[in-house]
């Protein structure tokens, strides 16, 4: 977005491009963060901890919205110039994609997360989410 240039001035100085490019940097901090909390857990609870289970599923729905969000707004950003084989975009998203249909569906993810919200009550839903 800084090295492209429209109506004389690069693209990153339009205020709607940095609106997309902020999304982008906020959704991949929230899926960052979800990934490191459940891989942290994990690796301190030998993969066996109570909450191990909620915490990859939560890092899986969130990792799974955001890659939907990073390439729409990557793709926006660049005016789908990242389709054509003369800019590289389409190898990262392609793969982001396909990273985010493997061993389960977004779909599926969200379910699980809401199944256990359900499942641990109004009782036990704070002590699922903040263990």
């Amino acid at each position: 977005a800084t090295s492209r240039e429209q109506f004389g001035r690069p693209l990153a100085k339009f205020q709607a491009v940095q609106h997309l490019i902020s999304d982008v940097a906020g959704e991949a901090a929230l899926a960052r963060s979800a990934t490191e909390a459940a891989l942290s857990a994990a690796v301190g609870a030998d993969w066996a901890g109570a909450h191990v289970e909620f915490l990859v599923a939560s890092a899986r729905s969130c990792t799974g919205h955001a890659a939907s969000v990073v390439v729409r707004n990557a793709h926006q950003v660049l005016g789908a110039i990242g389709t054509t084989r003369e800019h590289r975009l389409h190898e990262y998203t392609r793969a982001a994609l396909s990273w985010r249909a493997e061993f389960g569906s977004v779909r599926y993810w969200d379910e699980q997360v809401t199944d256990m919200a359900v499942w641990a009550g109004a009782g036990g839903l704070w002590s699922l989410i903040c263990p």
